[in-house]
């Protein structure tokens, strides 16, 4: 009898054992899941970290440019749209860890840590806990300023491109400003062991935290390039990865910052006394050709704004008319001009072009209708020009023109 119930017993225990070892994996399979589960809301946790402190410093650097002639009463240069030098050592005393400092020649692109402190920031962390770094074209960089001059058609020099190396993410138009990196974590070819950053830890070598995609040519530590990659990873054959680049980014351009410049309730008023300027008007006399670009043909140096004048009087364009004319001011007649100033708006996207010296000199990428077929140097072709008197920021594009006896 005893012999009959052993195979029922041994299958009894067979399927308590096999009923066991199910309890088990699936104990191993949710604890996996959840580990799982664990590390994607730890990804996903440092994304939004990361994410939010990109943001916040991009807001700071661009309420630092269309404050900078507020901030910054010069000399040189007072006016809107400055960026801050990088913090490139976190040097003690006059300029702490997190402070902008003196960053190269005049016109050279400058990489180093983001200058907080600076910005009036908190110390800005990604979410791997590594301080961000930052890029700033040597166009708009504040100390030393640029050579050239700081407005609405002053391009940056950085091209952001997507993570098939070819795609650009910019134009060729408005290219990037400045450009702030979440490093992430080291990759195998960085050392962020040696330390003197006392509040960041870790290093000053931006090659130790900025990737080099060797794979398209692509060095996020060389500004001299300007050019930047998005993250991706590369793989082998067998889907195993080779390279990683783990640099999240986000970048400024110009406008980013000059739609805000010219919506300060003071900018309409600056173009105004620029166009008004009795010294500026006086001086006009040998600005008879098309084309200040910076060059002698009007002394900013008499006027009410010098600074303002050295920076924005590229869009000036004078013309003598033929006879004693007038012309058309917000649609009323102006009698008795013998000249006729007008101050050009922003451009007209798609359209007109301002990059080159060819571009600048080309009259068709500054002015448009009547103005644009009217105006020459030193004779206009016709007397039918018009125009506004005011700057108006919801009309940014808009001559506004002045008549001269």
């Amino acid at each position: 009898m005893a012999q009959h119930q052993t195979p029922r017993r041994a299958t009894r225990q067979r399927g308590v054992i096999l009923i066991a070892l199910l309890a088990i994996l699936g104990v191993g399979a949710i604890y996996l899941f959840l580990k799982q589960l664990n590390a994607s809301q730890l990804r996903t946790s440092r994304e939004q970290i990361t994410t939010a402190a990109l943001a916040q410093a991009k807001e700071a650097l661009v309420g630092y440019a269309i404050a900078y002639g507020d901030t910054h009463p010069g000399p040189p240069r007072p006016v809107h749209g400055y960026l801050p030098c990088p913090d490139p050592n976190g040097s003690l005393g006059v300029n702490p860890e997190g402070s902008s400092e003196t960053c190269g020649g005049t016109d050279v692109n400058a990489v180093g840590r983001l200058p907080w402190k600076t910005i009036g920031l908190p110390v800005a962390r990604d979410g791997n806990g590594e301080c961000l770094w930052y890029a700033v074209s040597g166009a708009y960089k504040n100390n030393p300023p640029t050579s050239g001059q700081m407005n609405w058609d002053n391009n940056g020099t950085f091209q952001i491109l997507a993570a098939d190396g070819v795609t650009p993410l910019t134009s060729a138009d408005n290219p990037a400003i400045a450009v702030i990196f979440s490093p992430g974590s080291a990759t195998a070819t960085q050392d962020r062991s040696s330390a003197n950053a006392p509040v960041c830890g870790g290093n000053y070598t931006a090659t130790n935290y900025l990737d080099n995609d060797t794979t398209h040519g692509i060095n996020n530590a060389d500004i001299a390039t300007g050019q930047f990659i998005q993250p991706h990873e590369h793989r082998d054959a067998d889907g195993n990865v080779i390279l990683t680049v783990n640099d999240r980014m986000t970048f400024i351009t110009k406008d980013d910052i000059f739609p805000i410049v010219m919506r300060r309730s003071d900018f309409a008023a600056q173009v105004a006394t620029f166009l008004d300027d009795a010294s500026a008007q006086a001086t006009l006399g040998g600005f008879s050709v098309f084309g200040t670009k910076g060059t002698g043909n009007i002394n900013c140096a008499t006027m009410t704004q010098p600074d303002f004048c050295n920076n924005w009087k590229e869009m000036l364009f004078l013309t003598q008319l033929s006879v004693t004319s007038s012309i058309t001011i917000d649609g009323s007649v102006q009698l008795g001009c013998n000249s006729v100033l007008i101050f050009a708006g922003q451009k007209i996207s798609p359209g007109q072009v301002r990059i080159l010296a060819a571009d600048k000199s080309n009259k068709a990428n500054y002015l448009e209708g009547t103005n644009l077929a009217a105006f020459n140097a030193p004779i206009a072709h016709a007397t039918n020009f018009s125009g506004s008197s005011a700057f108006s920021a919801s009309n940014p594009s808009a001559d506004l023109v002045r008549c001269l006896p």
